[in-house]
């Protein structure tokens, strides 16, 4: 896996935004963590940080919206074994039967 050094520096504001939080004893979610690193980002002075701090927002919100799209359904068997189905599918689209 090769990823480009935007895309690791993207990350590493997400965490920088993370630790503000807890360091600030604030609730990690995806809405504080947003505000977060748009807090953050107003406050860069360094482009490229101030950059990766808007793609990671764009990721955040992308994981958001794609959360949204998701369905599960919980269901127990005659065991009281509980199992959870979703319609997302196989992750690489490859059939697994």
């Amino acid at each position: 896996m090769n990823r480009s050094e935007d895309d690791k520096l993207a990350d590493i504001m997400v965490g920088e935004a993370v630790l503000a939080l807890l360091n600030n004893g604030r609730r990690v979610s995806a809405s504080t963590l947003l505000m977060q690193l748009q807090q953050i980002a107003t406050q860069e002075s360094d482009e490229e940080r101030q950059s990766a701090c808007s793609r990671a927002i764009v990721d955040v919100n992308n994981s958001i919206s794609a959360s949204h799209n998701t369905t599960s359904v919980n269901v127990r068997d005659g065991n009281n074994v509980s199992h959870v189905f979703n319609n997302d599918g196989p992750a690489d689209d490859a059939k697994k039967h």
